[in-house]
């Protein structure tokens, strides 16, 4: 695990990376989440679209897998879901959405099945530039 201090007064940890080496050995290979900045626990999902911001294209916005959610221990304080150019995320508070997720079926072409996850819509997402070299 890697520990930074940001000139701006938050310590940012990345925990140590592993990966599976398939799908079933997945379980043995959960983290305990993709960043933490200051004690708070992030994850990030990057998805395949692209989308501006404040320009969600979908009915919904698909957090994550209802099973890895209930099993988190610690559960995550954030999701940011980033666009496929990695320009901007939309932000979804745990602490003030939960009560209004919903769960939904997700259809996994690539393997074959489908499995619930959390979701919301569109109005309880926040927004976030991350193309930091424009805006410095």
């Amino acid at each position: 695990m890697a520990t930074y201090l940001l000139n701006i007064g938050h310590t940012v940890t990345l925990p140590k990376r592993r990966m599976a080496k398939d799908f079933a050995d997945r379980a043995e290979f959960a983290d305990k989440g993709d960043i933490y900045v200051s004690g708070k626990r992030i994850e990030v999902k990057h998805i395949k679209h692209d989308f501006g911001y404040q320009a969600w294209p979908f009915e919904t916005a698909a957090i994550c897998a209802k099973k890895s959610f209930d099993a988190a221990d610690p559960r995550p304080d954030y999701y940011y879901i980033v666009n496929a150019s990695m320009t901007v995320a939309a932000l979804v508070d745990v602490k003030t959405t939960f009560p209004d997720w919903r769960v939904q079926k997700i259809v996994d072409r690539e393997r074959g099945y489908d499995y619930d996850v959390y979701a919301v819509t569109p109005e309880y997402l926040g927004w976030r530039y991350i193309d930091f070299e424009e805006r410095l």
